[in-house]
C-alpha cells in the first residue's frame, strides 16, 4: 500500500479495525442510507495511546531473518537489538501492521505484551489459552 501512494497512486482497501484506518487512511467514507460519504476529520488523541512490547526471533533452524530498519516502520518506539532477537515497543494501533511485516521478513513473534485492555481475551492469549 505505502508504495503505491508514495508513487501517487490510489490505494482503496477495506478493513474495519479502526487502528487500521487512523494509521492508514487519509480519507474515511461511511456507507448508511444507500449513500457514500466523506467521514470527517477524527478528533487526534490527546496524548500518547496504549503501546505493546512485541519479542521477535528467528524461526529455529532456518537461518537469519531479513533485517528490517524497525526504527522507520510505523508506531515502532523504541527497539533493542540482542542475540537472539529484537524487542520493540510499539504504539498499540501499530502492532498488527509491525507483526505482518515482521512474519513477512522471516521472524517469529515470540511474544507480545501490554496493549489497551488488559482483557480476559489479552490475559488468555498471553497465557497461551487463546483459542
Amino acid at each position: 500500500m505505502t508504495e503505491v501512494a508514495d508513487a501517487g497512486g490510489t490505494v482503496l482497501f477495506t478493513d474495519h479495525r479502526e487502528s487500521v484506518t487512523r494509521a492508514r487512511a487519509t480519507r474515511t467514507y461511511t456507507v448508511g442510507d444507500g449513500r457514500v460519504s466523506l467521514r470527517g476529520p477524527e478528533s487526534a488523541p490527546t496524548g500518547p495511546g496504549p503501546s505493546c512490547e512485541v519479542v521477535l526471533t528467528g524461526y529455529p533452524g532456518r537461518g537469519t531473518p531479513r533485517e528490517l530498519v524497525w526504527e522507520e516502520l510505523a508506531g515502532v518506539l523504541s527497539v533493542r537489538c540482542g542475540a537472539s532477537g529484537v524487542t520493540l515497543r510499539v504504539a498499540g494501533e501499530a502492532t498488527d501492521g509491525l507483526l505482518l511485516t515482521a512474519l513477512r521478513h522471516g521472524w517469529s513473534v515470540a511474544r507480545v505484551t501490554g496493549g489497551a485492555s488488559g482483557s480476559p481475551e489479552q490475559d488468555a492469549a498471553v497465557r497461551g489459552g487463546a483459542r
